[in-house]
């Protein structure tokens, strides 16, 4: 993330499914760089990918290993919250913890969530909601009544994205431009993998075995999309 001695201009070139590569145009470096809160560690990535040179490196909230379902702030997470320029968070009631300490603290920081994509003011031009919202999975397991795994298909993925792009921009509008390129290039890599997938995979397996098995009801998603029945052994607020 942010090191004071790099510029934009020392980045490397980038693989085109696993990084983006953020060198697009030169920008003076940030004198102060944001300082982000993050739910879990997908949300740091993408932080990264968009955002390693403009960002201190994000506290996270939620570890690996813990249910986010379950988890609760501690004071240290509430101290690093409040002080925060940004706190990004999925959404649609995957973090409820997060979700009920946020709506306590009356606007003070700026609190976004991936899944604020579908409530975009630019989403009808873009194509949503109609294109992408009849994709997203009903679940009755989850407080909004939607399955929030949504990053398992690429192309709902890509809006959701879109939406941390615009915010991204909105906060460092010096640097909005380049929000929108790597965005581009981001949105290219997803559908580069999604098209890699499918045909890679298609026709390997016969229709009749195509189950994936989980102990956590999360690749909902992922069958949609590539035609998979999916079967979790767990629901959502097993320990």
């Amino acid at each position: 993330f942010y090191n004071k001695g790099t510029t934009d201009a020392q980045t490397t070139t980038p693989d085109p499914v696993n990084q983006v590569d953020e060198s697009i145009y030169a920008v003076p470096p940030i004198d102060e760089p944001l300082d982000v809160v993050v739910s879990t560690d997908l949300l740091k990535e993408i932080l990264y990918q968009f955002a390693r040179s403009r960002a201190n490196e994000p506290y996270v909230c939620i570890e690996p290993g813990v249910n986010p379902l379950t988890y609760q702030p501690d004071q240290e997470d509430k101290e690093k919250i409040l002080a925060a320029d940004l706190v990004l968070y999925t959404g649609l009631g995957l973090e409820p913890g997060l979700e009920d300490y946020i709506q306590t603290i009356d606007d003070k920081v700026r609190c976004e969530s991936l899944a604020g994509f579908m409530d975009h003011k630019a989403n009808t031009e873009d194509g949503l909601p109609g294109q992408y919202q009849d994709k997203l999975l009903e679940s009755s397991e989850y407080s909004d009544g939607i399955d929030p795994h949504f990053w398992w298909n690429p192309r709902i993925w890509e809006k959701a994205i879109l939406h941390i792009a615009r915010i991204l921009g909105e906060i460092d509008p010096s640097y909005e431009f380049n929000y929108r390129s790597i965005f581009q290039r981001y949105g290219q890599s997803l559908s580069l993998l999604d098209k890699r997938y499918i045909e890679s995979w298609s026709g390997r397996i016969a229709d009749e075995r195509k189950h994936i098995v989980t102990l956590h009801p999360a690749f909902t998603y992922f069958g949609d999309k590539y035609g998979y029945k999916t079967i979790s052994l767990y629901t959502p607020d097993s320990p």
